[in-house]
């Protein structure tokens, strides 16, 4: 292709690279590729910088696809291209798990991470035994194995057929490279899911960078509460030209406070956590790292001086979808998903029967608890089970878009949370409840670097309409128009503050907030 190979070296231990590093810095490569196991990937990019050697390109085998490689390196992954058999956006679909993204979606319901491709070619290796021990039609190895020599499917991992050495060769490998701190296919380009940034910038170039962490609760294929997460803080990086972002899916468990201080040890100086569950980890971590600014997405109080709280005031967008399906029921009784029984998410139960009362003083909300943020089969179960008592609008608050499946499988009106998730119900769609994270991040961050974070009121975030943090996915065709007319009214009403959805509660009783409205059946737990 045109290029001089100016250097091969190998190495036997990592103490090495640092002095062959020096070396190779010499003939000034254009582009740099290492080939070794996770540890050494981790030393050879530590010892790259170190000595200062900056390729306009960094190529690294199979580190890079792992997610610790970014949480141990920081901002250090950034640029770097590395090797993947298989990503969780890779378009095959198959018996067994469905899509690529069906066997993310069950193995993170099941293990609470995200898979990476070992775990997928495990289970491939699973699905083409299962399907020719049923070719096979008997538990005999002469026939299983003519089955398997004789296989050609496709399956959530690829297509699967061997050469006559018995191996699969019919996967191509993918490229992926560390961008603002996710793992992000480019290559082959049908399967891209983002371009290549290229050339990388020097170390010198990057120092001057802010880096700031985004940690989610689950995964960013939700397509609701860490998608929306995630693509408000990739807008924020974007905003601010001088930020390198990383982001870390599935971050909430048993290992929470040793992930908060690997990335403070990694030199973010702002780390959004951004779900209520992190509150117990923010105050075990924080005073560990005092130049560190720790922000509590869904939070309730300062955990530490160097710990705020940020949210959206949802329940303005919930009163406005309230409104919505008030006008829309003719059954006069509407579903609501719940996840848990938490002031956040009964504050926003009681702002949408608010705003159906506003509209429909005898329809009824009908609440039925999931017990779970993020589990699509509860979800679409607790749905179905509402719509089989009547409703005949569906909403929720829950992390994905089952909820919307239901609906569109049932024939029932549906309205979002957390995002515009209209593909997944388009023939039933009426709007959704959407969060914007951008301005607040933004708005956090450059507080932060401007030194102006410990003057903003209790290092409280709290934005509404009027900030753009929350507001209404489009109308879907069913919406009427003296419908849509009456949302608009109560919207700029609610944005210029001479509508409010709890005129008679401070911020300090909306955070508390523990009861249920007249119009609503179900129950709520003993606080």
């Amino acid at each position: 292709m045109g290029f001089d190979t100016v250097s091969l070296k190998t190495f036997e231990n990592t103490n090495e690279l640092t002095s062959i590093l020096t070396e190779v810095q010499k003939d000034e490569p254009n582009i740099l590729l290492f080939s070794a196991h996770f540890q050494e990937a981790v030393v050879f990019v530590s010892a790259a910088k170190e000595v200062g050697l900056s390729p306009e390109l960094f190529g690294v085998l199979i580190a890079p696809s792992d997610p610790a490689f970014t949480i141990r390196l920081g901002k250090d992954a950034e640029y770097i291209l590395g090797t993947a058999q298989w990503t969780t956006d890779s378009p095959y679909y198959g018996p067994v798990f469905g899509s690529a993204k069906d066997y993310s979606q069950l193995f993170r319901a099941r293990y609470n991470k995200t898979p990476d491709y070992h775990a997928a070619a495990a289970s491939a290796c699973g699905v083409a035994f299962q399907l020719a021990l049923e070719d096979a039609a008997a538990v005999n190895r002469e026939k299983v194995r003519e089955a398997l020599a004789s296989m050609d499917i496709m399956t959530f991992y690829g297509r699967i057929k061997f050469d006559e050495r018995g191996m699969d060769i019919y996967n191509p490998m993918s490229v992926v490279q560390i961008q603002r701190g996710s793992i992000v296919t480019i290559w082959p380009e049908h399967f891209a899911t983002g371009s290549i940034r290229y050339p990388t910038p020097s170390w010198e170039e990057r120092a001057s960078e802010l880096k700031v962490a985004v940690l989610h609760f689950g995964h960013i294929g939700d397509y609701g509460w860490t998608y929306e997460a995630h693509r408000g803080a990739q807008a924020m990086a974007e905003a601010l030209p001088y930020i390198n972002l990383s982001e870390r899916e599935d971050a909430v468990g048993p290992h929470t406070s040793e992930i908060l201080r690997a990335y403070a040890e990694a030199g973010n100086k702002v780390i959004f956590c951004h779900s209520w569950e992190f509150g117990e980890s923010i105050e075990e971590v924080a005073g560990e790292y005092p130049d560190v600014i720790f922000m509590w997405g869904a939070g309730t109080e300062k955990k530490a001086p160097n710990a705020g709280i940020y949210f959206g005031r949802m329940y303005e967008a919930r009163y406005l979808t309230g409104i919505v399906a008030g006008a829309m029921t003719k059954s006069n009784k509407i579903g609501y998903a719940a996840a848990l029984p938490i002031p956040e998410v009964v504050r926003g139960i009681n702002a949408f029967a608010r705003g159906v009362a506003a509209v429909n003083p005898d329809a009824t909300v009908h609440v039925e608890w999931i017990g779970e943020w993020y589990n699509p089969p509860k979800e679409k179960k607790v749905t179905i089970s509402l719509i089989e008592q009547g409703c005949d609008v569906i909403t929720h608050h829950s992390d994905s878009y089952a909820p919307g499946e239901a609906a569109e499988e049932k024939g029932v009106y549906y309205i979002s949370y957390h995002s515009d998730m209209r593909r997944f119900a388009p023939h039933v769609f009426l709007t959704g409840a959407v969060w914007n994270w951008t301005p607040i991040m933004t708005d956090i961050v450059e507080a932060a670097r401007n030194g102006t974070w410990d003057e903003y009121s209790g290092q409280d975030w709290w934005y509404g309409l009027a900030e753009g943090g929350v507001k209404l996915a489009p109308f879907g065709d069913a919406v009427p128009e003296e419908v849509r007319a009456k949302v608009k009214a109560n919207e700029q009403a609610l944005m210029k503050g001479e509508v409010e959805v709890f005129p008679e509660m401070t911020d300090e009783e909306l955070r508390a907030l523990y009861y249920l409205e007249s119009n609503i059946v179900g129950k709520l737990p003993p606080a």
